[in-house]
């Protein structure tokens, strides 16, 4: 008995610190019935039955994965990216739940890079360097970020889209007729000599259409933002990078780009990300 008093003792004074630091006990605030039976009705409803029957654990699983992944990439595209990004749309008339944008870093590149991913729910990609010295201005992002747009507006065409389904089908038509063609030399060295002229076509076909898409890009470009803007964000990025003649798949260098859009030399104003100058 007398060794319980000094626990029991020690107890009520652990409960009287708590109490006083984090105030007295909360009373129980029961949920009305409305709400137990709303929450009744629908856990017994067909709907939510045959729900819980089409998917699996293991479905809920990945879609949560999925949510936390599109979750951590929100999180990683910094604000003034983002903010950048929704001006260009605007400035686009683009519909905002047309393509969606993720930023990341990487320290494999020396100057940043959009791509573009048709298949992955629309997704505009900005990759920028890891490197602290690189520094982007604001007319750099917004020639980016509406270079992706414009280039994006481009693919979607049906023309577009139909010219690439050909060049699928006609590949795959010459695999089909290795498997199911008799198999002589003279066979052999037609569809040889026919997949390699279509792979040469389709190989130069994608380079030449890379190359009059980004040029008509830069024009839809010129119309949102102004030549101003884009010429100052062309050189901008052009002063930054280390080789302005580099050659590249389907993108013309950025050279030609600024011969292309301005012609001359454009003044560059010495302005940092941010919205109010």
């Amino acid at each position: 008995m007398y060794e319980r008093e000094p626990a029991e003792k020690a107890q009520r004074d652990l409960d009287s610190r708590l109490e006083a630091y984090y105030g007295p006990e909360l009373r129980e605030q029961p949920l009305p019935e409305s709400a137990w039976l709303h929450l009744r009705s629908s856990l017994h409803s067909p709907r939510a039955s045959r729900r819980l029957r089409l998917q699996p654990a293991r479905w809920q699983i990945r879609r949560l994965m999925r949510r936390a992944r599109m979750r951590r990439s929100s999180q990683r595209t910094p604000a003034h990216v983002q903010q950048a990004f929704t001006r260009v749309l605007h400035e686009s008339r683009m519909p905002p739940q047309s393509c969606r944008l993720q930023c990341t870093v990487t320290s494999n590149i020396n100057a940043p890079r959009v791509r573009i991913a048709l298949l992955r729910r629309r997704k505009i990609r900005l990759v920028l360097p890891s490197n602290l010295t690189w520094s982007i201005d604001a007319a750099a992002l917004d020639v980016l970020l509406a270079t992706a747009l414009a280039r994006y507006y481009y693919l979607r065409k049906p023309v577009a889209i139909l010219t690439r389904f050909l060049l699928v089908v006609a590949l795959l038509g010459c695999v089909g007729a290795f498997l199911y063609f008799p198999r002589t030399a003279t066979n052999l060295v037609i569809l040889i000599a026919i997949t390699t002229g279509l792979c040469v076509a389709f190989v130069g076909v994608s380079h030449l259409r890379g190359y009059s898409q980004a040029f008509r890009a830069d024009t839809l470009m010129v119309r949102w933002l102004g030549r101003t803007r884009v010429c100052q964000g062309l050189h901008s990025l052009a002063d930054r990078e280390r080789s302005q003649r580099r050659w590249r798949w389907r993108e013309p260098s950025l050279a030609e780009r600024i011969e292309r859009v301005c012609g001359s030399r454009v003044a560059i104003e010495d302005e940092r990300l941010t919205l109010v100058r």
